[in-house]
């Protein structure tokens, strides 16, 4: 079978989230990346849903998040950043 990584980006992969996603290539884990998808740990990739990711599997960016999540997130540390500020 596939070796799964170690870690991503230098980041430690939990032996959970190996047994939760499976090989690399599969429909429950595409990319190294989508690897912290299911404890909300990876971080969406920007090309999937415009046009396609040219990296395959090897891109280190999630393919299992929904379309906008990246905006999402993105507004979300936006708010909590503003909310940090006003209280300060």
């Amino acid at each position: 079978g596939l070796a799964l990584p170690q870690t991503i980006d230098g980041l430690p992969i939990s032996a959970a989230e190996r047994i939760h996603t499976g090989a690399v290539g599969t429909r429950e884990m595409p990319t190294y990346g989508s690897a912290g998808h299911w404890s909300g740990t990876c971080n969406p990739c920007a090309f999937v849903y415009k046009g396609g990711c040219q990296r395959g599997v090897d891109c280190l960016f999630c393919h299992l998040c929904d379309p906008g999540e990246k905006r999402r997130r993105k507004k979300e540390r936006r708010g909590f950043r503003r909310s940090t500020i006003a209280t300060w």
